[in-house]
């Protein structure tokens, strides 16, 4: 049997040397394409910065026909490309993302505006430093967050930070980037991967969504925060190598 093409999408501030110890286990099966997104990891930015250029940039590069992998805000990026590009994306599997990252009147699941605007703000002084918090909260409630945090800033420090200007923007799409309104575009079969104390993007967010897709898999790790293929990446391997399976 030939081997997937398998491309993970990684998050705000991140690169594509995240996945660690997850990516590894997966690549005795599949063929796995780490990408920067623009910006990040030392690779020039784009813009304008939206959902819908980052999916074209990343399409031009994409396997012909794949499995995307997308954790937060790659998530949202791996929706947008799922919609816009059909007949390139096989599956569709989310880890602690969904369609909307902030709170609004109509989807309530989400992070509160006030606390993007408290990291806008923060940035004019230390952007490293605000890039630093918001692990913090990655990992707040979930088991062994310590470690966790400092996983993630091991592998934030192998790349090259991006520039404030791009984590401006990527904090303004976080902000206003919305992708339910391609959501009836997306025919692909979807798992959805959440740790159920993540303080991100909460696991009512993933049950919801999971609700506007019958066949959805929902996966909701108990004890884990935001980036569960850190702390248990054998067991979300698995749970993704079952979603592969024929």
């Amino acid at each position: 049997m030939s081997r997937r093409e398998l491309v993970l999408l990684h998050g705000w501030g991140m690169h594509g040397g995240i996945w660690g110890e997850f990516g590894e286990i997966l690549a005795d099966e599949c063929n796995l394409h780490r990408p920067n997104l623009p910006g990040h990891g030392g690779r020039t930015s784009v813009a304008p910065y939206s959902l819908d250029t980052l999916a074209s940039t990343l399409l031009e590069e994409l396997p012909r026909r794949a499995v995307l992998l997308g954790w937060s805000l790659g998530g949202m990026v791996a929706q947008r490309l799922a919609a816009l590009a059909p007949d390139r994306v096989e599956k569709l599997i989310l880890v602690g993302s969904s369609p909307r990252f902030c709170r609004d009147e109509s989807w309530s699941d989400a992070m509160a505006p006030a606390v993007l605007d408290a990291f806008e703000a923060q940035m004019r002084g230390d952007a490293a430093a605000t890039l630093h918090r918001f692990l913090a909260i990655q990992a707040l409630g979930g088991e062994d967050a310590r470690a966790q945090v400092s996983l993630l800033k091991r592998f934030l420090g192998e790349r090259p930070l991006p520039t404030e200007q791009t984590l401006r923007d990527g904090l303004a799409l976080l902000r206003h980037g919305d992708v339910r309104p391609h959501l009836s575009e997306i025919r692909q079969p979807l798992c959805l991967i959440h740790g159920e104390q993540d303080g991100v993007v909460p696991v009512a967010a993933a049950r919801r969504l999971a609700g506007l897709f019958p066949d959805a898999e929902l996966h909701v790790l108990a004890g884990c925060a935001h980036a569960p293929f850190l702390t248990r990446p054998a067991e979300v391997a698995a749970i993704v190598r079952g979603f592969l399976a024929p």
